[in-house]
């Protein structure tokens, strides 16, 4: 599969409800629930998401765009939501 931008839009566009649709109506009990306690718990997706989206996504795409494929990208601390 080629990667087209619109698509991968279409795709992220669609986060939030699916996010939504997947913790709503869920007990505390079920939102915290881990598999392992080195696993993420729903509520740990959803946070770790956000940072995400905030601190690396925008910052990322914006040195591709500027630096193309010059720069390595800054490590990502995948559990600084905590």
């Amino acid at each position: 599969m080629q990667f087209h931008v619109d698509e991968g839009i279409e795709v992220l566009a669609q986060t939030p409800s699916v996010m939504s649709a997947l913790q709503r109506g869920k007990s505390a009990q079920w939102l915290i629930a881990r598999k392992t306690p080195e696993s993420f718990s729903p509520l740990d997706v959803l946070g770790h998401l956000m940072h995400a989206e905030m601190t690396d996504w925008i910052p990322r795409v914006r040195m591709i765009l500027e630096h193309r494929d010059s720069h390595a990208f800054d490590p990502f601390d995948r559990f600084a939501f905590q």
